[in-house]
């Protein structure tokens, strides 16, 4: 089966080379993944991304993801061009104003045309956290499960914690923190969205 992402795995495991250090859990959890493992993390972390709400508006009406996104206004006809993420083949996206600026390095280490720095470093990060927890290394994982049971508030050998259900269950509260980090600028908060 394929599906288009943002990044090939490729693109992903060279992305995360330059983000994080070779002895980082996440990136060696990466590492260790095997290739049909690492389509699946690419591919959530492009679907973690997109099902949170980000500033300004899809740019073509027929784009099956969230980015390239552009300032409300006319719809362009064109196509955008997506990448299937086992094959790595780039798609010819054409862009009319971008919203973001895209990545001032080119799209050459991105599966999509317009895409902004920020959406390749944080699904990067993502696909790895990912990794990390399809390893079994995420002594967190436990909350997420709890907070999507409900659970408000656990206390145990001296720690409590509550958790909002609200809160813990919404798109952004499944990014990892880094992609978090680099995603809070583009983020539609308190805002009419189109």
């Amino acid at each position: 089966m394929s599906f288009t992402t943002y990044l090939t795995v490729q693109q992903t495991t060279d992305r995360l080379a330059g983000l994080l250090p070779s002895r980082d859990a996440r990136r060696v959890a990466w590492n260790a993944a095997s290739d049909p493992d690492k389509a699946v993390f690419v591919r959530q972390a492009h679907q973690d991304l997109d099902a949170c709400v980000w500033r300004g508006r899809v740019e073509f009406r027929t784009q099956a993801a969230m980015w390239p996104r552009v300032e409300a206004g006319e719809w362009s006809d064109a196509g955008c061009g997506m990448s299937d993420v086992s094959s790595g083949e780039m798609g010819s996206g054409q862009g009319g104003l971008v919203y973001v600026a895209p990545d001032a390095a080119g799209d050459a280490d991105c599966a999509v045309a317009n895409i902004p720095r920020e959406v390749k470093d944080a699904v990067a990060y993502q696909a790895a956290a990912r990794a990390f927890r399809g390893a079994g290394l995420d002594a967190t994982a436990h909350l997420e499960s709890a907070a999507g049971r409900g659970l408000v508030s656990q206390s145990a050998g001296g720690v409590s914690q509550t958790l909002d259900p609200r809160i813990a269950r919404s798109p952004w509260a499944k990014l990892c923190p880094e992609a978090q980090a680099v995603m809070e600028g583009l983020r539609a908060v308190g805002a009419a969205l189109t």
